[in-house]
């Protein structure tokens, strides 16, 4: 049993009557930020959870843990792309006959997203296209040119099919994406990923959406009651990738 420790929080309630006042295209807006937001912070969790006790393992472990993060980074993007596009077509729309008082960190927040989607080679954008939603052919090919003698085709599989892994599959994948970024050094490819997806446009856009639902909410009556709750340390936080079945 893992020890927790109290947190306060805060619930706040907002009855439909309330959220149904507002017009449509707010309404919907704010929704569709609180549904990004929920997404985004269930990857940051899935994507750092995992790392934890990464210098401690071993392979096949350590290798599965580490794929397994690079996916669900590549989900990131794909969620961060969705996300900018509803800001894109919808808040600058909202904006224009509607004053809102955003925090300034949501509004700097706001000013870096735009530079950032404004590059047409903006990282987010390529691994949306060529690596989260879509497999190109073409990636799998040109990884497959990197491999090295000795990278052997293994996979693994036990009687639980949750236990399958390829680790050269996600190499050849990988390998691709990380030499777009900088083909003459991995571990700095992998930190500029880390540092674009997490570090940057994550958190903008969760300062950005979080700023415009707290503005909205204010507009609204609502009921705001404090609560504690036990949570675990996400230091102590551990997410295996081979599993067994309880008997």
């Amino acid at each position: 049993m893992q020890a927790t420790t109290t947190m306060k929080f805060m619930r706040v309630k907002i009855a439909p009557e309330e959220y149904m006042r507002l017009p449509e295209g707010e309404r919907l807006f704010l929704f569709q930020m609180l549904h990004f937001l929920n997404e985004v912070r269930m990857l940051d969790i899935v994507i750092l959870v995992p790392n934890n006790q990464l210098e401690q393992l071993e392979n096949p472990e350590k290798g599965a843990r580490i794929a397994r993060s690079l996916f669900f980074m590549k989900v990131l993007a794909g969620v961060l792309h969705e996300a900018w596009k509803a800001i894109s077509s919808t808040y600058f729309p909202l904006a224009k006959s509607r004053k809102y008082d955003l925090p300034k960190v949501s509004e700097d927040a706001l000013k870096n997203l735009s530079k950032y989607f404004a590059k047409p080679d903006n990282l987010v954008k390529h691994i949306r296209n060529k690596h989260a939603f879509h497999h190109d052919r073409d990636r799998f090919s040109e990884g497959i040119g990197k491999l090295l003698p000795g990278d052997d085709l293994e996979i693994l599989m036990s009687e639980l099919d949750a236990n399958f892994f390829c680790h050269l599959a996600e190499t050849v994948d990988n390998a691709a994406l990380l030499a777009y970024i900088d083909p003459s050094d991995e571990k700095l490819a992998f930190d500029t990923l880390f540092d674009d997806l997490l570090s940057d446009v994550s958190v903008w856009f969760k300062n950005f959406a979080g700023g415009f639902c707290y503005e909205v909410g204010n507009r609204l009556q609502s009921k705001m009651l404090d609560e504690d709750f036990n949570v675990v340390s996400i230091s102590e936080v551990d997410l295996p990738y081979f599993v067994k079945r309880d008997p």
